[in-house]
């Protein structure tokens, strides 16, 4: 026993076998019947893969405090040797060496009975090098198996990635970007956009020259009307064909050209669309 705060707590260093009863999002439900009979501990800290409800494995007391459980894996996943930790059979005959390919000195080492209750069992023991322990006691220990834990630096060494956690909260939306180079602004009815140069962007509204400028003027309604004027500026009196916001052709009521750069078109009732003049 050691005490905390003047309260008696037991001490639990050592590794056990341990059967997990519920997995839950953040934290594993699990038995170790060498140390409870019924009592289940919960675990919240996972050196390697997380396990599933009905996986047997083994659970380290680090901070020798039966609050502070580590999961080391499951027999499925977490043993077999390399990287991680250990776990094998005893052939019973001392000196026993063991060949557990964890490729460090920094170990721990613990012999349990392989039935229940699964009983721990105190052996001395040499890390004879960095990747095989020699083994020595007085009795047979045929039925008895060995767990080697790998540590780096004084901690058990991490196993792979866990299970990929929930998409978290959707973060909030960010600054407005800074305006991006779209047509100059400016410019008035019937002049064109002109590149001056060939740099990008470079471009101005200019006012085409009568006679051999443009030969064709696209006219856009955004708002139904009944009437549309349409500077065109191309210099002589166009035809006119128009088309709805459907793009179905329709025909204004009249057509008239106050000035060689205009006309106006009047329709029967409002509406939106285009002109094309050519």
């Amino acid at each position: 026993m050691t005490v905390m705060n003047g309260t008696p707590q037991a001490v639990y260093g050592g590794v056990y076998r341990a059967v997990c009863l519920e997995m839950l999002p953040d934290r594993a439900r699990i038995q170790v019947p060498q140390l409870f009979a019924a009592e289940t501990v919960t675990v919240y800290e996972f050196a390697g893969p997380r396990p599933m409800a009905g996986d047997v494995g083994w659970v380290a007391f680090e901070s020798e405090q039966a609050n502070r459980p580590i999961w080391m894996g499951s027999e499925s996943t977490g043993f077999g040797g390399g990287g991680l930790a250990f776990a094998t059979d005893l052939v019973g005959t001392s000196p026993e060496v063991v060949t557990h390919n964890l490729g460090t000195r920094d170990l721990t080492v613990t012999v349990y009975d392989g039935v229940s209750p699964y009983a721990a069992l105190e052996v001395d023991w040499e890390a004879t090098d960095e990747n095989t322990v020699t083994l020595r006691y007085a009795v047979n220990l045929a039925g008895y198996r060995v767990v080697i834990l790998g540590k780096v630096g004084g901690i058990v060494a991490a196993g792979p990635p866990g299970q990929e956690g929930p998409e978290g909260p959707e973060g909030p939306v960010g600054d407005p970007g800074p305006p991006g180079l779209g047509l100059p602004a400016g410019g008035t009815a019937g002049q064109v956009l002109v590149k001056d140069t060939s740099t990008d962007y470079d471009t101005s509204w200019q006012t085409p020259a009568a006679g051999g400028g443009a030969i064709a003027y696209r006219y856009i309604q955004v708002s139904a009307a009944t009437t549309w004027t349409i500077e065109h500026g191309l210099g002589f009196y166009p035809n006119v064909m128009v088309v709805d916001s459907t793009k179905r052709e329709i025909w204004p009521g009249t057509v008239d050209y106050p000035t060689a750069t205009s006309v106006q078109l009047t329709f029967s009732a409002s509406v939106a669309g285009e002109a094309y003049l050519s």
